[in-house]
């Protein structure tokens, strides 16, 4: 997402592929820059795109805001160090790869 001075306001990046995961890192100068579309697009690529059926995220554990944020978006904590929460998000939860149809969820998903 670029801002209306032509930089650069938020970005999705991804690491530690695994079979059947990978790491999501999201940047961004304000929450107002995670569009929805732009919050599809990130989803459905790891789930759509490439198939896979988990998606792990990494926060500091101080960082109440950020907590709030994954959660909000639908990650589920599963494992806290000293100083992190690692969360994870499944295909099947994924709201942001799922569309109405007639007043119905979809999935985007196509076998």
């Amino acid at each position: 997402v670029v801002n209306p001075h032509n930089m650069v306001a938020a970005a999705v990046g991804f690491n530690a592929w695994q079979t059947e995961s990978c790491f999501m890192h999201v940047a961004f100068e304000s929450p107002h820059c995670l569009t929805r579309a732009l919050l599809r697009a990130s989803f459905e690529y790891p789930f759509v795109k490439s198939a896979k059926s988990a998606v792990y995220a990494l926060v500091d554990k101080h960082n109440e805001e950020c907590l709030r944020l994954v959660r909000k978006l639908g990650y589920r904590d599963v494992f806290q160090t000293v100083d992190s929460v690692m969360f994870e998000m499944l295909r099947g939860e994924c709201r942001w790869i799922k569309e109405q149809e007639h007043g119905q969820v979809v999935s985007t998903i196509h076998a």
